[in-house]
């Protein structure tokens, strides 16, 4: 079953880039919100696809491949990839949905806005998590503790 989750990870990833290359050329042609929300989306989810899950999978496999420096940051990358795909995936829900009872402008958010909130969830998420990973019963420290002993 692994190894079809493997197979999967690396299909997905592939589709990614795809998907990456067309909104980057999208985005720098139109240079619309939508773009930028969907390459915000497919980065978090690259993250997850290209690192997070196939390591777990390995892992899990493997047990000398448990490293615990890069099991905590694949962790990190973990909460990080998975916030920014959803937070991308809502901004963009929103920006939709607050257009269509003004079908006259082409997106509620300004160009500098999205890129602005784009950039505040990836500086919002990454610095919580870094203070939160240094306090004692943290979150994310609760995790790492549950993982390792159980």
């Amino acid at each position: 079953m692994d190894d079809i989750l493997i197979v999967a990870c690396l299909i997905a990833t592939i589709i990614n880039f795809v998907v990456v290359a067309c909104s980057a050329k999208l985005f720098n042609e139109k240079g619309d919100t939508l773009h930028l929300f969907i390459l915000n989306m497919t980065v978090g989810d690259s993250i997850l696809t290209l690192f997070c899950h196939p390591y777990e999978l390995f892992a899990r496999r493997y047990a000398a491949a448990q490293i615990h420096s890069v099991t905590v940051f694949l962790n990190f990358a973990n909460w990080v990839g998975l916030a920014v795909s959803g937070l991308s995936l809502t901004l963009l829900n929103v920006d939709k949905v607050l257009q269509s009872p003004w079908t006259l402008q082409s997106t509620v958010f300004s160009l500098y806005s999205s890129v602005g909130l784009s950039n505040m969830i990836y500086g919002c998420l990454i610095t919580e998590l870094n203070y939160s990973a240094t306090q004692p019963g943290s979150f994310p420290l609760r995790i790492i503790y549950f993982l390792e002993h159980n």
